[in-house]
């Protein structure tokens, strides 16, 4: 009841008992009561509104109707409104469509016994202000009761400054990540081939000042590196992309590139016990990452002519891989935050490198791989630390144990029996083959693939396969094509004259002499590995080019092209190339559309990124590899591109 109407009761009560002294005085003891009573409500209130004006997040509470009972101060920061605008309101006023339309008939539904999407949970959602601006707010609802009725509590808070500063920070990553991993790159790069003798012998004077730059830089690239990473995995950025893998060719590849620096610091690396073909399911590249940082540990923390020792342990759920080194241990102290970030256990440690990142990092990879990582250090007896990961139930099918196909040739040739005679002579030679029936077939496989050779039948029922090869010489991509004419018809003295102008390798006469086409096929495909391969680069770093030049100049003759714009053009000149190398970031803007543009010229070319941007996964599934330049030695780079022509 209203203050105003209890004080008018009292009052009429008075004065109906004015002659009564005995109840009027009890009236004036009850009224004396009540006004006490009143006061300390009335305090509390104000002390409960004052506390909920001064918290941080925004405190609106609603009935079972959604009509809102209370805001404060921090809401009416938020929103907009004054209290007095809203309390009677539907809360649904602070929310944009479709939360507006959505609400009335989500509370009904969760008041009748429906599954609550906000209450009890809390989540990001959006806010209307009073202007009609819409913005980030992350919102948590308790359910109460008040006097028996349903009581819904809101706290409410602005995510607008938190996601401008993410903005802010991936901004600063993107910076980060090009405009110091792309120089980098060409640092180390250009040190490497310095230090590794490309440019003439070092004298001893100098040799220790490149060394020092070289460590420095490769320091400088862990750091950035890591400290990227770090931020993936804090933002649940980091893509991961699975295959299935055999686990000892893991640990090999892993023990191959540590070698060198292993014999840096006079260590050992040993694979001590090698078990039976086990297939893992994880992204190559991070387990890479994981095996190299608790290796590279390893050797860091060993004493001299020591040995680092690699095993791996298998049950019938999953494999352990330990590393294990003979360094003074890890201290009890210690222990407790060896995975944290930034974690060093003295000061010493800067003198042997790191940044006290990579163990938190290789931690949570290894937890995206569904895996366990720990250790354990017993007092001046080593140190091994240890991952367990789950055997893949299934097996890995590409993982073919016969030896890749030497060369692919097509087989052009309209009688069954004579083309599954030369496939089984190529396939005898280890070389991969299609077969067309017919030129038209033939025009199709030629379109959408790449071939060392083509053996060609000249008679054809539906054209002259003489004609046709003229018409394919005229194609750019397919004039330097190695054709050999199988044929039933003996060579003319014309034909001979048409066959020099038409480039081709041999004419067999039918039957075959199978020793003359082994012959001829083998030194097809001995010229295709002396010739060079053709690369388009496109790369607008002219420092970057320039070392990837002189990295390829044994095995590749390089196109560079600068810009969107350039490589729209060489694209369309229809050069057929071996290989493109990409770089993600132009500064004539982002390459993302370009990749389909690539594909449509030159459908059967392999791509490789070669970038200062780590790339999504939707990117990565178009291209054959990716490859980020801080990341990638010369020698890596190098041995990439020789695989992916090979």
């Amino acid at each position: 009841m209203p203050e105003n109407r209890i004080k008018s009761l009292i009052n009429e009560l008075k004065d109906k008992v004015k002659d009564d002294l005995k109840v009027l005085k009890l009236i004036d003891e009850i009224e004396s009561s009540w006004i006490e009573q009143h006061s300390l409500v009335s305090d509390g209130e104000e002390k409960l509104q004052s506390i909920l004006n001064n918290v941080y997040e925004g405190i609106i509470t609603i009935n079972s109707k959604g009509i809102i009972d209370s805001f404060n101060l921090a809401a009416e920061n938020i929103f907009g409104y004054e209290k007095d605008e809203v309390i009677g309101k539907n809360v649904k006023i602070l929310m944009p469509e479709p939360y507006h339309s959505e609400h009335d008939g989500y509370l009904l539904n969760y008041m009748n016994g429906g599954k609550a999407k906000v209450i009890g949970i809390g989540r990001e959602v959006s806010g209307r202000r009073k202007n009609g601006t819409t913005f980030p707010l992350f919102l948590a609802v308790t359910n109460t009761n008040n006097k028996g009725q349903p009581l819904f509590v809101g706290m409410v808070r602005d995510l607008s400054e938190q996601k401008r500063l993410e903005k802010l920070k991936n901004e600063f990553v993107s910076t980060v990540s090009h405009e110091l991993r792309t120089p980098l790159t060409s640092i180390r790069g250009s040190l490497s081939l310095i230090d590794g003798g490309a440019v003439g012998e070092v004298s001893d004077k100098i040799k220790p000042l490149i060394e020092i730059a070289l460590n420095n830089s490769e320091r400088l690239i862990l750091l950035i590196n890591d400290i990227l990473d770090m931020e993936k995995i804090e933002s649940g950025e980091m893509d991961f992309e699975f295959e299935k893998v055999d686990i000892n060719e893991m640990i090999e590849e892993a023990i191959l590139s540590n070698q060198g620096y292993a014999k840096e610091h006079n260590v050992n690396l040993t694979f001590e016990n090698k078990i039976e073909k086990t297939f893992i399911n994880v992204d190559i590249n991070r387990l890479q990452q994981v095996l190299s940082n608790l290796i590279s540990n390893a050797i860091k923390y060993s004493p001299k002519n020591e040995t680092v020792l690699l095993s791996i342990e298998k049950n019938k759920r999953q494999v352990t891989i330990s590393i294990y080194d003979k360094g003074v241990g890890i201290p009890d102290s210690f222990k407790k935050r060896i995975f944290q970030k930034f974690a060093q256990a003295d000061s010493s440690n800067k003198k042997k490198g790191g940044t006290g990142l990579g163990l938190n990092i290789s931690k949570a990879i290894i937890e995206k791989f569904n895996g366990e990582i720990g250790f354990f250090s017993p007092k001046n007896e080593g140190t091994t630390f240890y991952f367990n990961l789950p055997i893949s139930s299934e097996i890995n099918t590409s993982n073919n144990l016969l030896s890749e196909p030497r060369g692919k040739v097509l087989v052009v040739e309209d009688e069954h029996d004579i083309a599954t005679l030369i496939k089984m002579i190529l396939e005898k030679e280890n070389l991969d083959c299609d077969i067309a029936y017919s030129i038209e077939e033939a025009r199709n496989y030629l379109k959408n693939n790449i071939y060392d050779v083509m053996t060609l039948d000249v008679l054809f029922p539906e054209e002259d396969g003489i004609t046709w090869l003229e018409e394919i010489r005229k194609n750019e991509s397919l004039k330097d094509l190695a054709v050999i004419i199988i044929s039933a018809k003996a060579i003319s003295s014309s034909e001979g004259n048409k066959s020099v102008e038409l480039s081709i390798i041999d004419w067999i006469n039918k039957p075959i002499n199978e020793d003359h086409l082994i012959s001829s096929l083998n030194k097809v495909i001995q010229l295709n590995k002396d010739k060079k391969s053709k690369i388009l680069h496109i790369e607008d770093d002219l420092d970057i080019a320039h070392l990837v030049n002189i990295l390829t100049k044994d095995i590749a003759d390089i196109t560079l092209v600068t810009s969107n714009k350039d490589t729209l053009i060489e694209l369309e000149k229809e050069v057929s190339y071996d290989l493109i190398l990409l770089d993600m970031m132009l500064s004539d803007g982002s390459v993302d559309e370009l990749i389909p543009r690539i594909k449509k010229f030159n459908p059967q070319t392999p791509i490789v990124l070669f970038s200062a941007k780590e790339v999504d996964f939707t990117i990565k599934k178009q291209v054959v590899k990716a490859l980020v330049k801080s990341r990638t030695s010369n020698a890596l780079l190098v041995e990439t591109i020789k695989n992916i022509i090979k």
